[in-house]
């Protein structure tokens, strides 16, 4: 795969998980929590996981580092910026949700083998940006900071402003990776 060493993975889990109920990224499947299965994944290709949250050291007792999300409450847009500003200068970072129950490489190859020269952002289209698992680089933070600022939140909207590679969605796709719900996720494991 093309220099993926080089990225840095963020685990966004600073949400509230209203909709769940309960921490989604504690949520334990196959007999380890969620958060421990996307950061095992992403080891194969990152060289550090860090996960960001709402409190420090949330998820210390999983071995997964933490950075502090600068501003809570703006949902994932908020987790990027503090990705990209943590990151350091001219990196790339892979950026994805905790509530992903199935990740499998084939899903994630494209993006990771996806050239990056002249562009910012990689990502899957269908239809809509689909802004989660995404490549992101870090001279997207002004822009990002900018959006913050002017309270536009949407991650599709970063995507659609940015120099960006437009990648097809996999097929494995429609088999449906994430969960919101606890009716959701026993769909997944059915």
């Amino acid at each position: 795969m093309e220099n993926t060493h080089a990225l840095t993975g963020y685990i966004l889990a600073g949400g509230k998980s209203s909709r769940f109920g309960s921490d989604k990224a504690r949520t334990f499947i196959e007999g380890r929590p969620v958060i421990s299965r996307i950061a095992d994944v992403m080891r194969r290709f990152c060289e550090n996981v860090v996960v960001v949250a709402d409190w420090p050291g949330k998820y210390a007792d999983l071995n997964l580092p933490t950075v502090v999300d600068e501003h809570p409450g703006c949902g994932p847009i908020g987790g990027l910026e503090t990705a990209l500003q943590a990151a350091g200068e001219d990196r790339w970072i892979f950026l994805i949700s905790c509530d992903w129950a199935i990740l499998p490489m084939d899903f994630l190859r494209p993006l990771l083998t996806a050239p990056r020269n002249r562009c910012q952002a990689i990502a899957y289209y269908d239809d809509v940006w689909q802004p989660m698992p995404a490549l992101y680089h870090t001279s997207l933070f002004p822009m990002v900071q900018g959006n913050i600022q002017t309270a536009d939140l949407s991650l599709w909207k970063v995507l659609e402003s940015a120099t960006n590679r437009r990648l097809d969605m996999p097929p494995i796709h429609c088999r449906g990776l994430q969960f919101n719900t606890w009716q959701e996720l026993k769909g997944l494991q059915d």
